[in-house]
């Protein structure tokens, strides 16, 4: 800052803190105002949603977990079947949380035993794809197998 000399400087000097004063406290109140609609609960939720939706993680995790779920439900009904036995309720409500449980847990090692066994299943003439040896269609290689 240089030194002032006389009342016109002085004067200058005032007026050109004056409009950046003014300028930092308009910079301060749009600052202001932009946090306090962010910090809206209304906001807050829109943010929380988004953020829960972009994310890549949550999408994957509610997927293995629906997959689980569905697996241990059909599980229960093919122990099940038509019957309703106490026992057999009681093994299948057993057998669907195991699998629910093994299902959420190792999603990599089912789906390579789901697409193993649609291998095994689907003929590759139907599918478009070259024709498999014998020994490559084997269901027990897919269930171990780490993609």
């Amino acid at each position: 800052m240089k030194s002032i000399r006389n009342e016109h400087e002085l004067k200058e000097t005032i007026r050109t803190f004056s409009i950046q004063c003014d300028e930092e406290k308009d910079i301060l109140k749009q600052n202001f105002h932009l946090a306090y609609a962010n910090l809206k609960p209304i906001n807050l939720v829109k943010h929380a949603i988004k953020a829960m939706i972009e994310s890549k993680e949550l999408k994957q995790n509610a997927l293995d977990y629906a997959i689980g779920i569905s697996s241990g439900f059909m599980t229960k009904k093919l122990v099940q079947g038509g019957l309703h036995h106490p026992l057999k309720k009681i093994l299948g409500t057993i057998l669907q949380i195991g699998v629910t449980q093994f299902v959420y847990k190792n999603p990599q090692k089912v789906k390579s035993a789901g697409f193993g066994l649609m291998k095994f299943l689907i003929p590759p003439s139907k599918t478009g794809m070259k024709k498999i040896s014998g020994t490559d269609r084997r269901i027990d290689d897919a269930l171990f197998m780490d993609v």
